[in-house]
C-alpha cells in the first residue's frame, strides 16, 4: 500500500512537473492535502492489504471501527508526508486534520464539478489545495497456465490496480492550477 501511494505520488508529480516545466510547482509553497472519502473506494479483494496497512500505521491494539474513514485518514497523513519530502515543498499537511480549515473548504468545494470558490483569508496560510478525488483501489484474480510434470494447473495471481485523480487548486481564487489523473497497475 505505502509502494503503490509512492507511485501514485511520482507519477502524478512528475506529469505536474511537466505540465509547469523542469521546476516542482511545489517547491517552497504550503500544500494542504484533501482526501474526499466519500469517493474514496476499494474492492473486497483489497481489505487484506488496507488491514495490514492499517496495523502498521495503528498498531494491532487499534480496533477499526469504519475501515473507510480509517484508511482515509491514514492514506491523507502518509500522502502529506511523502508530499512535502518529494516535492521540495515548504510544508504539506492534511486539511480533513485541521477541522475550521476543513469545513471552510467543504464549504466552497464542489466535488462533483470540481470546482472552488475562493476561499479568501480562511487559506492565507495555504498556497495550494491538492484535492485527492478519486481514489480507488482494487485487486483482481487473474488466471495463469502453468505446465507441472506433465500436466496444465491454473493458478491466480493477484493483481493491484489503483486510479487517481489529482487536482491543484489555488485557495485564494478558486482556479484550478494543474489536474493530473493517474492509473497504476
Amino acid at each position: 500500500m505505502r509502494t503503490l501511494l509512492l507511485l501514485v505520488l511520482g507519477l502524478s508529480l512528475g506529469m505536474m512537473g511537466m505540465a509547469q516545466g523542469p521546476v516542482l510547482p511545489l517547491r517552497g509553497k504550503t500544500v494542504a492535502v484533501y482526501l474526499s472519502k466519500r469517493n474514496f473506494e476499494h474492492n473486497r479483494l483489497f481489505y487484506h492489504e488496507i488491514a495490514q496497512f492499517l496495523f502498521c500505521d495503528y498498531g494491532e491494539e487499534r480496533v477499526i471501527e469504519d475501515i473507510k474513514l480509517e484508511v482515509s485518514i491514514a492514506i491523507g497523513r502518509l500522502f502529506s508526508e511523502q508530499l512535502a519530502e518529494h516535492t521540495e515543498a515548504k510544508s504539506a499537511f492534511f486539511l480533513n486534520g485541521r477541522p475550521e480549515l476543513a469545513r471552510e473548504f467543504m464549504a466552497n468545494y464542489n466535488p462533483d464539478a470540481h470546482t472552488l470558490r475562493a476561499m479568501g483569508n480562511a487559506a492565507r496560510d495555504v498556497d495550494y489545495v491538492l484535492v485527492v478525488n478519486p481514489m480507488i483501489l482494487s485487486m483482481e484474480r487473474n488466471p495463469v497456465v502453468l505446465t507441472r510434470s506433465n500436466r496444465l494447473v491454473t493458478q491466480y495471481d493477484l493483481i493491484r490496480k489503483g486510479r487517481v485523480r489529482l487536482e491543484l487548486l489555488d485557495p485564494r481564487s478558486g482556479e484550478l492550477v494543474s489536474q493530473t489523473n493517474v492509473c497504476v497497475r
